[in-house]
């Protein structure tokens, strides 16, 4: 049966724990919040070339709502597991109860 879930707490930044490889970009500036990129970035000299960078980004987002299977996975999409990632969920009634929880964490 499929339990409706909201996550309450996400790792800090510098933790690597809620972070994942998003993409790789070759010949790009060095991403920093001053140009918009808030996740984490690891340098890949000699593994792709002297220019490229491994983009990393959050796997979950504080006050996501998710629907998990048995296992504790996402039912659809990408099948993300929160407890793989060192996120915390808390486990609601309803959508409606959700709803408000997620609404109620402030970020």
């Amino acid at each position: 049966m499929a339990t409706i879930a909201v996550v309450t707490s996400v790792p800090d930044e510098p933790d690597m724990g809620n972070l994942a490889l998003a993409q790789v970009w070759v010949e790009t500036e060095q991403p920093d919040q001053r140009n918009g990129w808030r996740g984490r970035y690891e340098s890949a000299v000699g593994l792709m070339g002297p220019a490229a960078i491994a983009l990393r980004c959050a796997v979950f987002a504080r006050g996501e709502i998710l629907i998990l299977d048995e296992s504790g996975r996402e039912v659809d999409g990408q099948r993300r597991k929160p407890d793989k990632w060192g996120v915390t969920t808390q486990e609601c009634p309803t959508l409606e109860d959700a709803i408000v929880l997620s609404q109620g964490l402030d970020d």
